[in-house]
């Protein structure tokens, strides 16, 4: 597994992982790790890759939870890849305060590109690891009763020039609680497990109006792990990805 930083030596080990396509996809990975340290930081890094394109994502998401029960982010992201022949790299660097979403885009070899943005009451993040989908699922059903909870959610979609690449939109999402389900061990000749399945939504891009209304399925377990994820590609295909054991 790559690093954009490696674990340093104040961090301790928590939990790590490979979630691996099984339906849909074309053998992508997500290799995860998670950290914590002594001041309170969570660190949760991971390494994705696109068989189907040949891309590769790079993250490093350090969240700080804060007094007033949302959470401080800064997350890196590293993107290399191309599309018709062109970018080859896209970096971006996410700084989410109580009050700001700021951004700092560095496509190939351009100058860097900046964005900063109000955060609104309650802005979620998800920085794009299957790994970070868990811990989203019971905050979104604590949600706005009237609409959908926001979540600010970096953009994978590639152009040549990479105009939308790693630039930040905001989602309203939902989820409720299907059903207590039996996972299977965590390790080979184990007991079967509770864990919880969820349904969520990904529906309307606030900044741009795109309505996407894709649902998804999440399996978790007691610890708020993902063990299966399964959602709809935008060609129609369900895709799968579980938790390699």
């Amino acid at each position: 597994m790559r690093f954009i930083t490696p674990p340093g030596e104040r961090e301790t080990l928590v939990a790590t992982g490979v979630f691996v396509d099984v339906r849909g996809g074309v053998g992508g990975t997500e290799e995860w790790i998670i950290h914590h340290r002594g001041d309170g930081l969570r660190i949760t890094r991971a390494e994705l890759a696109n068989a189907a394109d040949g891309s590769t994502l790079l993250v490093e998401a350090v969240e700080r939870a804060n007094e007033a029960g949302s959470s401080n982010w800064q997350i890196l992201f590293d993107w290399s890849g191309s599309h018709e022949g062109a970018i080859s790299r896209c970096r971006a660097s996410y700084l989410i305060t109580p009050d700001s979403v700021f951004v700092e885009r560095v496509r190939a070899d351009r100058a860097p590109e900046y964005e900063d943005h109000a955060r609104p009451a309650g802005l979620l993040v998800w920085p794009l690891m299957q790994i970070s989908l868990g811990a989203l699922m019971r905050p979104l059903m604590t949600g706005p009763a009237a609409g959908p909870q926001l979540v600010v959610v970096p953009s994978l979609e590639v152009s040549g020039d990479g105009e939308q690449l790693l630039r930040p939109r905001v989602e309203g999402w939902r989820s409720n609680l299907v059903e207590v389900v039996t996972l299977p061990p965590a390790a080979p000749g184990g007991p079967e497990r509770d864990g919880l399945r969820f349904r969520y939504t990904r529906e309307i891009d606030k900044y741009t109006g795109d309505n996407y209304n894709t649902p998804g399925e999440l399996w978790v377990d007691e610890h708020g792990i993902p063990q299966r994820h399964r959602w709809p590609s935008r060609a129609g295909n369900d895709l799968e990805s579980v938790l390699k054991t």
